[in-house]
């Protein structure tokens, strides 16, 4: 497989990785740029560490649902970590192999026998390789050292993006050291880490300069921490706030005069109004491209009308379980959006949607509407999923 390919591994049998499995791919895969090792729940803070710490391009890292703790961050973000000769490494691999369960020697094996070249594998998810049609092989097979004899930087700055959805260890003291390891990150998710706080969020923002995507759904957040955070990165590009609580109209409009160069804003299952959404719509009329109010119970076509009239450049917006009425009654407010979902949404009929020339995808997913109003509709330039 040539240099410029980025093979992506189907793995999905959580239970066959632990840390054996990551001490061999540190081994053989130093070249990756992309890590998934969301929901391996056999993998410790050690075995992540001597991956880790091996793959000196390593970009993007998702570690969703992982226990890990600020202690554990150290252990994986600080290095170099103290390496033996070359044969002392390949005798204590081939030892941990032999030693382990038939899990490991079939997983070893479907790594052994695919026909990727692992020193050329960019991209690696593992959550695991049980789709692989492979041959059997021996675990006691040797396994030639083909790392080179590098040192990992104790700042990461080639890390770009770091999922730790779900991570409940992970607190304000974890971000400090993220904040110190990883200072050229641009994505960063911290949905479900419920001991994380404004504040902390904000002081890793104010060092991580780059940062443009956010992602904290289901944060309890005051309008006083939404701007400590806001203030904290104006240039944000990707905001999530998906079911956060403890929000006010205030807040809500903080949003658009804070974030003026906003592209996505995922407010799903929020307490967003009318009103903010037309302050949204007047501060960030020239920059957002994709917006999600599903489940907004608080909203209704007055807010969403001005809101898709005023926004020159959005092309998709979620209103799913929303009340739209006839969201298709004046075109002009539909002349950019391509994709539009309405599943479970109120939609009081389709008169009109043949003139939206610009949908390309609409989601009808259990709207009450009828095979036949579909059909009536006329648009047949239109994928209409229900």
């Amino acid at each position: 497989m040539g240099e410029s390919m980025s093979p992506h591994l189907p793995f999905c049998n959580k239970s066959l990785v632990n840390d054996t499995v990551l001490k061999y791919l540190g081994r053989k895969c130093w070249k990756i740029h992309s890590l998934d090792i969301s929901y391996c729940h056999l993998v410790t803070e050690d075995g992540l560490a001597h991956l880790i710490q091996r793959c000196a391009v390593l970009e993007k890292l998702k570690l969703a649902s992982l226990m890990i703790s600020r202690e554990g961050l150290e252990k994986i973000f600080s290095g170099p970590l103290e390496l033996s000769s070359t044969q002392d490494q390949t005798d204590g691999y081939n030892q941990d192999v032999t030693t382990n369960s038939d899990n490991n020697s079939s997983m070893f094996s479907r790594i052994r026998s695919s026909t990727i070249n692992l020193l050329q594998l960019k991209m690696l998810s593992l959550p695991v390789l049980a789709r692989l049609d492979t041959k059997p092989q021996t675990a006691t097979q040797t396994l030639k050292d083909n790392h080179p004899k590098m040192q990992s930087p104790r700042v990461h700055r080639q890390l770009v993006e770091l999922n730790l959805t779900c991570c409940r260890s992970i607190d304000d003291s974890a971000l400090n050291v993220i904040s110190t390891a990883c200072p050229s990150l641009q994505t960063i998710y911290l949905g479900g880490c419920p001991f994380t706080s404004p504040s902390g969020i904000s002081m890793l923002l104010t060092q991580c300069k780059n940062i443009r995507d956010l992602f904290i759904p289901g944060h309890v957040i005051a309008d006083e921490g939404l701007e400590l955070i806001l203030e904290a990165c104006p240039l944000l590009e990707t905001l999530s706030l998906c079911r956060v609580s403890g929000l006010t109209q205030r807040g809500f409009n903080m949003i658009g005069d804070k974030c003026r160069a906003l592209l996505k804003l995922y407010l799903t299952a929020t307490g967003v109004t009318n009103d903010s959404l037309k302050h949204l719509a007047d501060q960030l009329s020239s920059s957002l491209e994709v917006l999600e109010l599903a489940a907004c119970s608080s909203i209704n076509m007055e807010g969403v009308s001005y809101l898709l009239s005023s926004l020159t450049k959005l092309k998709r917006i979620d209103l799913a379980h929303c009340t739209v009425g006839n969201i298709f009654k004046s075109v002009a407010v539909l002349d950019t959006v391509e994709v539009l979902d309405l599943s479970n949404a109120f939609v009081a009929n389709l008169n009109g949607i043949r003139d939206c020339t610009s949908l390309k995808v609409v989601y009808f997913i259990g709207s009450r509407l009828s095979a036949k109003d579909i059909e009536q509709s006329g648009y047949t330039g239109l994928s209409i999923l229900r």
